[in-house]
């Protein structure tokens, strides 16, 4: 919010100018920096001597002699009877920006370098040396000119390239404020990396870590490959019947990578400002879908579960999930799971995900759609029949395990094509 051109006035500019003899024809080329060699203030000062006569140089930061690489008296005396202009350390560097047509960088080593940063911010060309940090913040010929390390000679010849069109410095400012304003935006970093960090800590499990969740919006979308390992963990963290929860968070992982490579899939995902707390799944076809998953992550998958396959029991009931719609065809198609975290809870998400498939694979001209629940889980069956499934079928999708088959039958808006 500091460094934005519209609020620095003309008068302020036009002040800074004359500060050091300036005027409107003159190209103001400014630094700022430690006066040490390492930012590179020997090889600018050297290249000085090659520039535009209208070319005006500052150079602003508190000079270091006792520094290794500090610059001693004599140096700094000679740039100044050269006509380089050494105000040292300045507190309103934001209006020194606003003031320069130029703005060089000649480090030898950065890490990311603030003070470019700050001048692109302020819509201002960026001339810089051709080394890591400096290449974050310069796009060569789009927003300045990147040039070789230690040479005074291709350090002039680019300052005065730029000097010479007011067009082409006019555009890389303003190729300048976007870059950063879409990159280096601290807020915009700070949401990244906090994103970053709570998508790791869902993949845990650890979704309680997020306090104050109940005063985000939630938004419902497709889900993307990304999204497989939180699926995973909100499967496994919130789903209490079922038999592939036994097969581990990896194994899940497997089977949500392959739901989300496949055509005959549809999975939503509500999330907040950091990413999914709830989700549904529904394939068109179930034995067409078990039978991409075997193709595709099969083999890995069953590798992750190794440990919970060890039981016969485990080998009888991947059977049976793979092989149960045969026998009760109420339709091919079916919502296959849904979860929803337990934070987020007791806000209508469940309904809201499972009418929103609904919709996209009536849409698709899918109009009726099973679901399997356990026969003990009322909860999920009153959740399915306030959205349209109506109970069809009693079913043992395992041995000893009663199921009910519920169907929910809506008219297609949609023809699929042949």
């Amino acid at each position: 919010t500091r460094f934005d051109p519209s609020l620095i006035n003309d008068q302020t500019r036009r002040e800074i100018r004359a500060s050091i003899g300036a005027g409107e024809e003159d190209i103001v080329v400014g630094s700022v920096g430690r006066l040490v060699a390492e930012k590179g203030f020997p090889e600018l000062f050297e290249a000085a001597k090659q520039l535009d006569e209208r070319c005006v140089m500052v150079a602003i930061g508190p000079n270091e002699p006792d520094k290794d690489d500090g610059l001693d008296e004599s140096f700094i005396t000679s740039a100044l009877e050269q006509g380089i202009h050494l105000p040292g350390m300045q507190t309103n560097v934001d209006e020194w920006y606003a003031a320069m047509d130029i703005f060089v960088l000649a480090s030898h080593r950065e890490g990311f370098p603030r003070a470019a940063m700050e001048a692109a911010a302020m819509g201002v060309p960026v001339i810089a040396t051709d080394i890591r940090g400096c290449r974050e913040v310069v796009d060569h010929e789009e927003n300045g000119l990147l040039v070789p390390l230690n040479d005074p000679d291709a350090l002039a010849a680019a300052i005065n390239d730029l000097a010479r069109s007011t067009e082409r410095r006019a555009a890389m400012g303003m190729a300048s404020r976007k870059k950063a304003l879409s990159t280096f935006d601290e807020r915009r970093i700070v949401k990244t990396v906090l994103s970053a960090q709570l998508s790791a800590l869902r993949e845990k499990g650890l979704f309680h870590h997020l306090q104050g969740s109940e005063d985000f919006d939630l938004e419902i979308r497709a889900a993307t490959a990304g999204d497989a390992a939180i699926l995973a963990r909100l499967h496994a963290d919130n789903i209490d019947t079922g038999f592939l929860r036994t097969l581990g968070v990896g194994f899940l992982r497997h089977l949500y990578e392959s739901m989300l490579g496949s055509e005959g899939a549809t999975v939503l995902v509500a999330t907040d400002p950091f990413g999914p707390v709830a989700f549904v799944a529904g394939v068109n076809d179930v034995g067409a879908f078990y039978g991409h998953f075997a193709r595709t992550k099969g083999p890995i998958a069953g590798m992750s579960a190794i440990p919970r396959l060890i039981r016969p029991s485990a080998w009888r009931k991947i059977w049976e999930t793979a092989r149960y719609d045969g026998d009760h065809q109420e339709t091919g198609a079916e919502l296959l799971s849904m979860a929803v975290a337990a934070t987020y809870r007791r806000r209508g998400l469940g309904g809201a995900l499972a009418s929103r498939l609904l919709d996209e694979l009536a849409g698709a001209g899918i109009g009726r759609v099973k679901v399997v629940v356990g026969s003990d889980n009322s909860g999920a069956r009153n959740l399915y029949e306030s959205v349209g499934f109506v109970a069809k079928d009693t079913i043992e999708v395992h041995r000893g395990e009663q199921s009910i088959v519920m169907v929910s039958e809506r008219e297609p808006s949609a023809i699929p094509a042949d």
